[in-house]
């Protein structure tokens, strides 16, 4: 990896967060074949723009938005809650997150890289503490533990906007065009033929196919055998991914964002909060893998018990009626 270098003083920290995520993800890349960083973290820091209001926030959650995969995807990245001293076990100091008390020899932790930012260091890893899905952590948990506002209300700001960095990171998943870029990558693949086994291996790691060869225990070309895993893990990968969003993720979400706390009016522009959840929902219904999901999703997780609010149209209902007015089409 290249020499990792922390903030300068007085640097812009959108402007180095962009940059270090660039570097970070450099080599990495999406489902589609296309670049992590311009597929990815780039559309969600935009989303995150476009999401927030004006506050004292708002150049932490970019920033945040930039390096919310860092800690969980990139070797030896990490950051911990820099609330969190370890001795404390109430819901203000996200007990299932990482503290400074664990640091681990050879580990570059955003904290230290983010020293120079003053408080807003504390914000930014904060937030990416947060959206970090943890090694032996369920994800149900993982977005319980995200959905559980604490109390103080600066550690509550700083969740809520966690969650719309969640929405950010959702939609950019749930985007049509995200299927992986075929031609590309059987291009790429095509030009390999004589590479050697281990270069090999790093491919089908890389295109996440690995497994099936494995299986036939044979790592030489196969094109036929690339194509059809590629597909097909990609497709159960997009159907799991909605079937979460639908019966857990979209009814929780509107929950915080419109019926949970009166931050979010101060925090976000909820209009614009709202059309994403109705985006995220018509394309994960359009994926969802049974029949007739405008009836199964209603009886999905959450949505089986989810109370009716006085005055409050959920995001599914709006959904359900423009399918059967023919204003949205799934």
């Amino acid at each position: 990896m290249d020499i990792i270098r922390p903030i300068n003083t007085d640097e812009d920290i959108t402007d180095y967060s962009s940059s270090l995520a660039v570097l970070l993800f450099k080599d990495i890349l999406r489902d589609n074949g296309l670049s992590y960083y311009e597929n990815h973290l780039e559309v969600v820091a935009n989303l995150v723009k476009g999401f927030l209001l004006p506050s004292e926030y708002m150049g932490s959650a970019v920033s945040a938005a930039f390096l919310h995969d860092a800690a969980e995807d990139i070797e030896n990245i990490d950051v911990f809650d820099p609330f969190n001293n370890g001795t404390n076990n109430n819901n203000e100091t996200n007990n299932e997150t990482k503290t400074g008390n664990e640091r681990t020899e050879g580990v570059i932790y955003l904290n230290d890289l983010f020293e120079r930012a003053s408080v807003q260091r504390d914000y930014i890893c904060y937030i990416v503490n947060l959206l970090t899905h943890r090694k032996g952590i369920s994800y149900q948990d993982y977005l319980d533990n995200l959905f559980t506002v604490p109390e103080q209300s600066m550690l509550r700001d700083l969740h809520i906007l966690a969650s719309g960095i969640k929405l950010a990171d959702i939609r950019s998943n749930t985007a049509p065009g995200m299927g992986p870029n075929t031609i590309d990558l059987v291009e790429q693949y095509r030009k390999m033929h004589g590479a050697k086994e281990d270069e090999l291996r790093e491919f089908y790691k890389r295109t996440k196919v690995i497994d099936a060869f494995v299986f036939k225990e044979d790592l030489s070309i196969d094109m036929e055998l690339f194509m059809t895993t590629l597909h097909r893990k990609f497709k159960a990968k997009i159907e799991a991914n909605a079937i979460n969003v639908l019966s857990y993720y979209i009814p929780n979400a509107e929950n915080l964002f419109f019926n949970g706390y009166k931050e979010t009016a101060k925090l976000f522009k909820l209009d614009i909060i709202r059309q994403a959840l109705i985006g995220i929902c018509i394309d994960c219904m359009r994926v969802y893998p049974g029949e007739d999901p405008l009836h199964v999703v209603n009886k999905l997780g959450e949505n089986r018990s989810a109370p009716k609010v006085e005055g409050y149209k959920t995001v599914f209902s709006e959904v359900r009626d423009g399918v059967l007015n023919g204003i949205y089409e799934i």
